[in-house]
């Protein structure tokens, strides 16, 4: 069942919990039969519920897909993927043309034990001209600790975008507290309250 929620299509029922339904909804999305993006998107939110195979068939359509928003759910889907087809996925999410899609790569690959392995295409996308998607990607290199972000991410304490000196501090200080503690001083007097917030804590770990 294909139910709508505040303008947003959603497949529902238990149906949807069966593994052969993947091959299903993947059938459907390949069809050209004029299904609309809305409804596409649905299908690709749908599949990591079904529990069957979907990462290899998702990741050879995003390089096919023109809908941006559907691209989004694509990448978004690849969070339970197969690491393989995961990775592969993402790499192409990250150098994507709309930054949403590239900000969701960001953001699904900082939920994989494995996103380590994309270290040199977040490191790319930590130094994206969009603002969001910069600051999604080193929030993920955070969280994946890679310690090779380190002098990209102290380069943003000084940002003018207080946002991207929050995500900075905190990321540098997931990485490697020490470090952090050493060069976010100054930022306890920042003008943005959470940022000086945030440099406190680093200080005190």
């Amino acid at each position: 069942v294909c139910s709508s929620d505040l303008g947003t299509a959603r497949f529902t029922g238990p149906l949807v919990r069966n593994p052969v339904a993947a091959a299903v909804f993947l059938d459907r999305l390949t069809a050209q039969d004029g299904t609309s993006s809305d409804v596409r998107a649905a299908l690709v939110e749908a599949l990591p519920r079904t529990t069957g195979p979907f990462g290899v068939a998702v990741t050879a359509l995003l390089t096919e897909e023109i809908d941006a928003s559907v691209r989004v759910a694509m990448v978004a889907s690849l969070r339970t993927a197969d690491a393989a087809s995961a990775l592969a996925g993402l790499e192409l999410g990250l150098s994507d043309s709309d930054a949403a899609v590239r900000l969701t790569a960001a953001r699904t690959a900082a939920r994989r034990t494995d996103g380590v392995q994309l270290e040199e295409s977040l490191l790319v996308a930590a130094a994206d001209a969009d603002a969001t998607v910069k600051a999604e990607s080193m929030r993920t290199l955070g969280v994946l600790r890679i310690e090779a972000a380190k002098p990209l991410i102290e380069a943003e304490l000084a940002a003018t975008d207080a946002d991207l000196r929050l995500v900075a501090v905190r990321a540098l200080a997931r990485i490697d507290p020490a470090y952090a503690a050493g060069r976010v001083g100054s930022l306890t007097a920042d003008t943005d309250p959470r940022v000086a917030k945030a440099a406190s804590k680093a200080l005190q770990r």
